[in-house]
């Protein structure tokens, strides 16, 4: 298993990744585009939930960049949006 995540400017859409933590409702509510994200139900085991890269912002001045992942395990699917930040502190390669 890969220890470190790849840097968010190297991300390819349809990439998977994997939380480090349980990610649940009540740690997704803190994100910095907690608004833009969709319930996550029962929450992500670490290292076994699977996230697949859907949106990649462009990097510009004075602006976050992020990711928007697919919550794999959802029909309709369900979406996610991360900042690097939250993504580089809380994901890995899966």
């Amino acid at each position: 298993m890969n220890a470190s995540p790849t840097p968010i400017h190297l991300l390819k859409l349809g990439d998977l990744i994997t939380p480090r933590f349980f990610i649940n409702n009540d740690r997704v509510k803190h994100w910095t585009f907690a608004s833009e994200c969709d319930d996550v139900g029962g929450g992500m085991v670490a290292h076994t939930a699977q996230l697949k890269v859907v949106e990649i912002s462009r990097h510009k001045m004075n602006e976050w960049p992020w990711i928007r992942v697919e919550m794999t395990t959802f029909d309709p699917p369900r979406f996610l949006k991360l900042s690097a930040e939250e993504y580089m502190q809380g994901f890995v390669a899966a």
